[in-house]
Order: C-alpha cells, then sequence, then structure tokens
C-alpha cells in the first residue's frame, strides 16, 4: 500500500504523465477484454468438439513423474459402457499394465512432443471383447495428451473378408488346367494365368507387353479377329475356336480357343474372356495315327521286299555273330595284344568287305595315335604312322567322348592319293577310357547299314577289353618283379630294425652285468644311468617304429580342425626354451600377424614341430642360434586341397653344413648324419622319417637344405581356400 501511494503521489505531481498514460492503456484494456473473451468462447467451442466428437478421447496429464487420467468425452463413455468413470484420477502404469505398447506411446508423446498414430488389438474388460483400435497420441503443451481411439474392428473384419474372397479367386484363376485370360476391347491382355503362360512359354510380365497378332499364328488370325468383331457387335455371344499359337521357343501349337464378353450394367463391352485348352497332343496324336495308317498301307505294299531284306539281314547278323566270336575267343584265348588286334581287323575287314582297316592306340599325354595294325590288302601299309589329334578337330574330341563317326573324304588321302573312301570310325573304350580306335574304309557308294556299325562297335569293345587284359597282365609281371624287390628291401629293413633293437639291449645287458660287480656307488650309479638311457632308447625306438608303421599303411584318419597358429605354437616351443638355455643356445620365434586360419591335425603337427626342435637342439653347437618362424606364402606346390596361399613352418639351425651326398638320404629310416651331434645325445634314426610321414598325413611338403653353416627344414602347409 505505501509503495502504490508513493506512485500515486508522484502521478499527482506530474498530472500530465499520468493522463497520458491512462489515456494509453484503455485501448490495451479494452484489447485484453475482446482477447478473453474470444479465449473463452474458443474454449467453449473445443470443448464442445471434445465432447461432441464421435471418437472415444481421452485426456492424460503429467503430475509429477506419472500420468494422470484427467477427462474423457461422451464417446469415450459409450465405449467403455460406463467403465471409465472408474479410471478419472488413475495413473496409466495401473490401467495398461498389460498393455505395455500404449504406455510406450504416451510416454514417447509427451517425452519427444510429438502426435503418433498406432494400430493394436485391445480387449474391453467391460464387454470383454477384443477391438482392433486404431489410436492417436496428441500432444497438449505443456504436460497434456489428448487420445483419440478409432474402432477398426468392423472395416478390419471387411477387409480380412474381401482379401480371403480375393486370395481364393486368384487361387481358383492361377491353379486352373486350362489357361484363363481377360483381354480389353483392344485385344491386349489385362490378366493371365500361369497355366496360360505356360502353354505359350512366355512369363506373366512378358505376355502383358505382347498383344494377339504377336502370337498368332498368321494364318488363324483373321478368323479370331472376325469372331472377336462379331461377339463385341453382339451378334454372337461366345464363340470358339481351334487355332495355332506361336510359343515363345517358336514352336507351334494347336489350343481350343473359347472367349465371351463381359458387359457393364448399362451393357457396354468391358473386357472378353479367353479360356485355352492346349490340344497339341490330341493334334499330334491324330497326325501320327494318320502318319501310322499311312506307313501300314506302305507296308503292306513293299511286305514281300522288306522280307527278302530281313532275310538277308538275319544271314548277315549270323555271319557277324560268327565273326565276333572268333574275335571274342581270341580274347579269352590269349593275352598277346599283337596276335587279338591284328585278327580283329583282319577279321572285320573280310566280314564287312572292307577297302581298308586298321587301329591306332593313344599317347593322351602325348595327344597321337599311332597306326599299329592294319588289313590292307590292296593299299600301301600305313603301320607305324603316328597321327596328332589337335590335327583332327572334328574327329578327336568326338572318339574320345565314346562316340562313333562315319566321315567322307572331300580332299584325296595323301597315304592313298588315288582313292576315296566312305570311313567309319569307332573308338575302343571300356569304364576306364578310350584306349585307340578302329578305322574301316569303304567305296563311297556302299555305305553302312545298322547291323555292321553295330558289329564295328561290338570289336571295338572286344579289343578294349583285350588291350586292358594284355596290360594288366604286363602290369602284373612288373608287379612282380616289383614285390620281389619290395620283399629284398623288406628283410634289409628287417635286418636294420633287428640291428637297431638288439644294440641298446646289448648295452643294457653289459650296464647289468657291470653292475653286478661294481665296487663303488660311483659306478654303479653310472652303469644305472647307461641302463636308464639304453632302456628309454629302446622305448622310443619301438614307440617310434609303431608310429611309423601305423602311418604307412595309412590305418588312421585324422580330423582335420581349424588352428591358429599365433596363439597355438608360442606353447608348443616353450618347452624347448629352458633346454637351449642350458646349452647356450639362443632360441626365436618369429610368427606373421597375417596368418591365415589352418585346417590340420593339431597332436600331428605338435609332433612335427617338436621332432624338428629336437633335432636343431642335437645338432647345434653352444652359441648357436635355432629359429622357428612361420608365415604365409603363395601356392607354388599345388598343395590340395588347392589354396592360393600356403602357411610356411621353417626351422633353422646354426651347424655344419651337410654334405649333399648326405642331404638326400636324410629322411631315410635308420639314417644318422656322421660325426654332426656335438651333444652325443644320440637317437633312433626314425624321427625325420616319422616328420616326413606325418606331413605328408597332413597334407603337406617337406625339404631340407643346409649352407652357410646352417640347416633349415620347411613344411608347407595348405591354408583354407
Amino acid at each position: 500500500m505505501d509503495s502504490r501511494k508513493g506512485a500515486e503521489s508522484k502521478l499527482i505531481r506530474r498530472p500530465g504523465i499520468s493522463h497520458r498514460a491512462g489515456a494509453d492503456l484503455e485501448p490495451l484494456e479494452a484489447a485484453l477484454q475482446q482477447a478473453e473473451k474470444l479465449l473463452q468462447e474458443r474454449d467453449t467451442q473445443l470443448r464442445a468438439y471434445y465432447q461432441n466428437t464421435p471418437l472415444p478421447t481421452y485426456t492424460w496429464q503429467r503430475q509429477g513423474d506419472v500420468l494422470i487420467l484427467t477427462d474423457y468425452n461422451r464417446a469415450a463413455l459409450e465405449f467403455t459402457g460406463g467403465a471409465v468413470v472408474n479410471s478419472i484420477g488413475k495413473k496409466a502404469h495401473e490401467l495398461y499394465r498389460d498393455t505395455p505398447e500404449v504406455l510406450e506411446a504416451l510416454n514417447q508423446c509427451l517425452t519427444e512432443r510429438v502426435t503418433l498414430k498406432r494400430e493394436l488389438q485391445y480387449r474391453l474388460a467391460s464387454t470383454d471383447s477384443s477391438k482392433c483400435l486404431s489410436v492417436s497420441y496428441i500432444f497438449i503443451p505443456p504436460d497434456s495428451v489428448i487420445v483419440q481411439t478409432e474402432d477398426l474392428t468392423e472395416r478390419t473384419r471387411i477387409e480380412t473378408a474381401l482379401e480371403a474372397s480375393e486370395q481364393r479367386f486368384w487361387a481358383t484363376f492361377d491353379q486352373a488346367a486350362v489357361g484363363i485370360t481377360h483381354t480389353d476391347v483392344n485385344g491386349r491382355w489385362q490378366f493371365v494365368n500361369q497355366k496360360h503362360c505356360e502353354i505359350l512359354g512366355y512369363t506373366r510380365e512378358e505376355l502383358l507387353t505382347l498383344q494377339l497378332e504377336d502370337i498368332s499364328h498368321p494364318d488363324d488370325l483373321e478368323r479370331d479377329r472376325q469372331y472377336t468383331a462379331q461377339l463385341l457387335a453382339g451378334e454372337i455371344s461366345s464363340f470358339s475356336m481351334e487355332k495355332r499359337y506361336i510359343r515363345k521357343d517358336e514352336a507351334q501349337i494347336w489350343a481350343n480357343l473359347t472367349v465371351s464378353l463381359v458387359r457393364d450394367v448399362v451393357g457396354n463391352p468391358q473386357y472378353l474372356v479367353g479360356i485355352i485348352e492346349d490340344i497339341t497332343p490330341r493334334i499330334l496324336a491324330k497326325a501320327e495315327l494318320q502318319a501310322m495308317c499311312a506307313q501300314v498301307r506302305e507296308l503292306n505294299a513293299n511286305l514281300e521286299h522288306q522280307v527278302q531284306e530281313h532275310t538277308a539281314q538275319i544271314q548277315q547278323a549270323s555271319q557277324f555273330e560268327a565273326v565276333l566270336k572268333r574275335i571274342t575267343d581270341a580274347v579269352r584265348d590269349s593275352l598277346d595284344e599283337a596276335q587279338i588286334l591284328q585278327t580283329a581287323v583282319r577279321e572285320l575287314g573280310l566280314a564287312l568287305n572292307a577297302s581298308r582297316c586298321d587301329t591306332g592306340l593313344y599317347d593322351l599325354e602325348q595327344g597321337t595315335s599311332t597306326i599299329c595294325y592294319e588289313y590292307s590288302p590292296c593299299a600301301p601299309s600305313s603301320i607305324g604312322r603316328v597321327v596328332w589329334m589337335r590335327d583332327f578337330p572334328a574327329v578327336y574330341p568326338q572318339l574320345l567322348q565314346g562316340q562313333y563317326l562315319q566321315l567322307c573324304e572331300i580332299v584325296p588321302n595323301p597315304v592313298r592319293p588315288d582313292q576315296t573312301f566312305l570311313i567309319l570310325v569307332c573308338p575302343m573304350s571300356d569304364h576306364h577310357g578310350v584306349v585307340g580306335d578302329l578305322w574301316l574304309f569303304r567305296h563311297p557308294k556302299q555305305g553302312f547299314r545298322e547291323l555292321e556299325i553295330r558289329l564295328m562297335q561290338q570289336v571295338a569293345n572286344q579289343c578294349a577289353i583285350a588291350i586292358r587284359q594284355a596290360r594288366l597282365y604286363q602290369a602284373a609281371q612288373v608287379q612282380v618283379v616289383e614285390l620281389k624287390k619290395v620283399n629284398q628291401l623288406k628283410d634289409d629293413f628287417l635286418d636294420t630294425v633287428s640291428h637297431e633293437l638288439r644294440t641298446p639291449i646289448a648295452n643294457m645287458k653289459m650296464a647289468i652285468k657291470m653292475l653286478q660287480i661294481a665296487s663303488s656307488d660311483e659306478q654303479r650309479q653310472r652303469y644305472l644311468q647307461i641302463l636308464q638311457t639304453e632302456c628309454n632308447r629302446e622305448a622310443d625306438l619301438i614307440n617310434e617304429l609303431l608310429d611309423l608303421q601305423r602311418l604307412e599303411a595309412g590305418a588312421e584318419l585324422l580330423e582335420l580342425e581349424p588352428l591358429h597358429l599365433q596363439q597355438w605354437l608360442p606353447p608348443v616351443v616353450a618347452p624347448f626354451q629352458e633346454r637351449a638355455t642350458s646349452r647356450e643356445q639362443c632360441l626365436q620365434v618369429r610368427v606373421a600377424p597375417d596368418l591365415p586360419v589352418l585346417p590340420t591335425n593339431p597332436s600331428s603337427l605338435e609332433r612335427i614341430v617338436a621332432e624338428l626342435l629336437n633335432n636343431a637342439c642335437k645338432y647345434t653347437p653352444p652359441g648357436g642360434t635355432i629359429t622357428v618362424s612361420v608365415a604365409p606364402k603363395p601356392n607354388t606346390l599345388g598343395l590340395r586341397p588347392y589354396s592360393a596361399k600356403v602357411v610356411e613352418l621353417k626351422v633353422v639351425n646354426s651347424s655344419m653344413d651337410i654334405p649333399a651326398s648326405e642331404l638326400v638320404h636324410i629322411f631315410e629310416k635308420f639314417y644318422r648324419i656322421p660325426s654332426s651331434d656335438p651333444w652325443k645325445q644320440g637317437g633312433t634314426g626314425l624321427g625325420l622319417a616319422l616328420v616326413k610321414r606325418l606331413v605328408e598325413q597332413i597334407g603337406g611338403q617337406i625339404r631340407a637344405k643346409s649352407q652357410a653353416n646352417e640347416t633349415s627344414f620347411t613344411v608347407e602347409l595348405p591354408c583354407v581356400s
């Protein structure tokens, strides 16, 4: 009050200013009153709209951290059957505990200050019925959300029923056993079913871009157009005709076409419905029947001639059977390739009245065919002539596929320039492949009949069998010689093994005998050490012999696992660090960071690494260096399974150079490099032989190299393709 009096006193002291301020405030107050009135009217209108809108509407207001239902309209009251009255003042998470999507939408609308629209299935507790609702969430500043719901249940039911009806229609349309089309009055397709596409060989999309004349046979097109014109003019209600269509693959088919016209309610043409049935099999059967009838008439007319010809064929078949039997007997009774093939070409040439018959044997590696045997009563001999297959690209590729050929010489043959022949060529093949060919030369006017071709094919098959048998016999003889060599090697191996096994036993016997007469603890300890060393040597020898025998027999199938060498290798090398340190050796490990995954057997690979490191420690003098390195490299050795890269595992140690004459024997059993063991550690002589077998078993290769006072063993293993 005091401040107001002070202000009034100031206004009294300055009457001019007071009068001017009052005059300025009057329009403002009038505008303010007008705005308040307008706001009240708008509020009344909005309230009326809110209450009278046909959509159930609810008002939510944030109070603290929760949303409270504060208002609803009459439509909401009717929609919920009055149950909404009991929800006023309740929290959203209490009312929508079972519908988290509503809570999520309310919070999103309020948080992001946006309008959202969602569809959901909602069960009304008041009526215990499920409703499909479209729900709109409208943000009202500063902290309210208006929710409007629209019942889509009936619309959804109708849409579902319409969709099901349409699906049934299109299923019937598309699965019909005949072609069905809808075309406009201009002859352009609107719809076609799958059977229609199959009949014409087009896709649905391709057909919809075509017109009637694009696929109709020209001779049937005009008649089709006349019928269609009559149909559109109302002169006929439908028509049927047999006509030809041109498929996409340009094949002609026959079809029975039935067309009717669909009109609208006022009688205007809307579209044409066509039913197309493929009657090509019936037309072809009819044509075939007519042809068969004509053939029967012709056969009856020429029956006597056919009987004579058939009798001649039977006689020739009997003659050919006798020829084939003689050749078969020769194959059965002899393993002499030359005798059998010479018999075959002579018998075949005589039986078929040939000017010449010869056989060529293939060298597929060289790509050549060499004429080895012939029947040539009049022409000069061609035995020994070598033919390069690449010079006859129209002949040998088909022969190598097991197909016979009939040829006619256009240019005179350089071997027989005075004659031209009709030639029949048959490959000599069995289930192993093609080993050669038979050539039969005749006068061009004679030709070759089917029976003669079949005889030559049978003879060629018998010749192939004879060649295989003869070569198998020769191979068996070679194997007999090889087996004798193997038996000798086996005897030598057993002698070596016997010697290697006896040596530790003899040393153990000597150590036991010396133990019995030893007079001091020091001597007994030394002999016990010898006994232990020789016992271990004997056990190692036996174990490595067994492992080597198992690998050579291939009795064990290894399971390959993906291996990451970056993590796997260091623990395998670690046990050898202590040994290297005790011998004043430097052991280094180098692993490339970009190693691919290696499919291998971890146990076998660990044995390989251990044997190579053990070997390196044994032959490296004090102060020497041992290096284990792993890196990827290109696959230049063609390792299988083929991959672009291989993993190279390399063990290099300082040592005296191994002479080349000794290096070639380094992977042999019981081989030891003379005077190269500075630690006098000894060994079984089987370690590197075992390593080589293990490397081969896991699909790799190993090689040794010795130069510049370094010895290296390199293992290459295929990685993942």
